[in-house]
């Protein structure tokens, strides 16, 4: 296996060849894993939801697009130093993702409500000129540096992945002060092309050659399991598809991959915990950060948009199980506004970090300013 057997342009023709089945779309979850979903009944938190400036964003423009980094945006968890890395921003419509934004983006939401809630939140355009409308997320991996270890969780889409837009992760390394060399552990949430074709280099070795690699257990059974893909994925196309990154990448670092337990939150290093978070994908894990007294849970996909925050129920056409991801969503959100607890979110506009608070019986994203 090499990334040779890994077909871009497969992606590409069957998106375009039925970009208007949320199944089909869904179905390749395992390829293009753009996790950024909508909600049904959005409100005008979404302004609020919008990230201050900081030393590593700028606010964005245009509505709906995600603010530019401009260099690794780091802070401390207690003693703990974890540094959020840009990676690039994925974009869409484009050719390997052809959807307009508001139809990639809030599969399951009837139209009316959709139109109202995208108007509400300053996304007209998506809704009024879909043949223009367009948008952009963040790629964002996280370093966090404990001083005994030197962890990256998720390695971006890599330089030769069908998302265009990705790749700079190598130099956002370098100018953080951690070139590839110095990660002693890599840590994948799960197998989404996003996610973990920057694992390895063009040549197909292990992009981080001093570092172990680790997955959780229910993702690496769940893309090892042909039964359970079929179960899943029933149509035998989109399962080969769905299966792609994993197949694609797992083999390469099978000498370096270890699995952790999930399930039982299972340490990763002193103060990096593995948490289960299914439903995006069915062993997609969180992971948690603690030190001194301090909190920070970086969820990745399962919440992609900061809406979800306010509306957990929304769902992308990318969160293979719908009904676990809001469960896991709810869950994540009612532990974080209960403790306090700092989240930094993958695909949010960078940083990705801020705060869960209740107001009554809504919840609120605040973004770290």
């Amino acid at each position: 296996m090499n990334l040779g057997d890994f077909d871009p342009e497969a992606l590409a023709r069957l998106l375009r060849a039925d970009a208007s089945r949320r199944v089909v779309l869904r179905s390749l979850g395992g390829l293009t894993a753009l996790a950024v979903a909508g909600t049904p009944r959005a409100g005008r938190a979404a302004q609020d939801a919008t990230p201050n400036a900081s030393p590593a964003a700028s606010p964005g423009a245009t509505p709906g697009a995600t603010p530019a980094a401009t260099g690794p945006y780091r802070f401390m968890v207690g003693e703990i130093a974890v540094v959020a890395v840009p990676d690039g921003t994925l974009a869409f419509p484009s050719a390997a993702l052809p959807p307009a934004p508001a139809q990639f983006l809030f599969a399951d939401a009837p139209p009316e409500e959709l139109a109202a809630a995208l108007r509400d939140a300053g996304l007209g355009e998506w809704i009024d000129s879909p043949g223009t409308a367009s948008a952009q997320v963040s790629i964002t991996p996280l370093v966090i540096d404990t001083g005994d270890h030197r962890v990256l969780v998720d390695t971006g889409p890599g330089t030769g992945a069908p998302l265009p837009g990705g790749g700079q992760l190598v130099a956002s390394l370098g100018a953080a002060g951690y070139p590839p060399e110095t990660i002693d552990t890599v840590v994948l949430s799960h197998a989404h092309v996003d996610h973990i074709l920057g694992a390895v280099d063009a040549a197909g070795a292990p992009a981080f050659p001093n570092a172990r690699y680790v997955m959780g257990q229910t993702e690496h059974a769940f893309w090892t399991d042909g039964a359970r893909l079929a179960e899943v994925f029933p149509d035998p196309a989109a399962r080969e598809g769905a299966a792609g990154s994993a197949r694609a990448i797992l083999p390469l670092i099978e000498a370096k991959l270890g699995l952790v337990d999930d399930a039982a939150e299972a340490e990763i290093v002193p103060g990096v915990r593995a948490v289960a978070a299914p439903g995006h994908t069915p062993g997609h894990m969180a992971i948690a950060v603690e030190s001194g007294g301090e909190r920070l849970l970086a969820t990745f996909d399962a919440l992609s948009h900061p809406l979800h925050v306010e509306h957990p129920e929304g769902n992308s056409v990318f969160d293979t199980l719908p009904d676990q991801t809001d469960a896991t969503r709810r869950a994540l959100l009612d532990r974080a506004a209960a403790d306090g607890t700092r989240l930094i979110v993958y695909h949010f506009p960078f940083p990705g970090l801020g705060r869960v608070v209740r107001q009554g019986d809504a919840l609120r994203w605040e973004p770290a300013t």
